[in-house]
């Protein structure tokens, strides 16, 4: 019985959590990036709406974090963290603007596309649908 549950636990554990985290390479000097190859590349946990009232931060650091995923619950007019740890309050002031966001965006150069051609198909594809895809 115990196996039984152990190989349900297993399972249950790759089915709902397909994320595949990051593998770390260190260039030194602040230039850690996350190996993406032929047979392995990290991605996100889809995305997906979240209640009323709560946010979702995704933040990486000089420090090692790639996306790290962190819930805030909005109060009134400041954001509370779930994380008691790192509680802190930020106070918005509305009738303050300082820059207006027009939208996000990218853009592949020639220089780009130079790069991407000399990859194999396989990771050409992968860059496409990670850069364009609403996954």
């Amino acid at each position: 019985m115990k196996q039984i549950l152990t190989f349900i636990f297993i399972v249950t554990t790759f089915v709902l959590c397909d994320h595949k985290p990051c593998v770390a390479r260190d260039y030194k000097f602040g230039s850690t990036v996350c190996v993406c190859n032929r047979t392995y590349c990290d991605d996100l946990d889809p995305i997906s709406k979240t209640a009323k009232g709560v946010v979702t931060v995704y933040e990486t650091t000089k420090s090692g974090d790639r996306f790290k995923r962190t819930q805030l619950m909005f109060n009134y007019n400041t954001i509370v963290d779930t994380n008691p740890a790192l509680n802190q309050t930020i106070t918005i002031d509305r009738s303050k603007t300082y820059q207006k966001i027009l939208g996000f965006g990218g853009a592949f150069t020639d220089s780009t596309g130079i790069n991407i051609d000399s990859l194999p198909e396989v990771m050409q594809k992968r860059i496409i649908e990670d850069y364009f895809s609403e996954r």
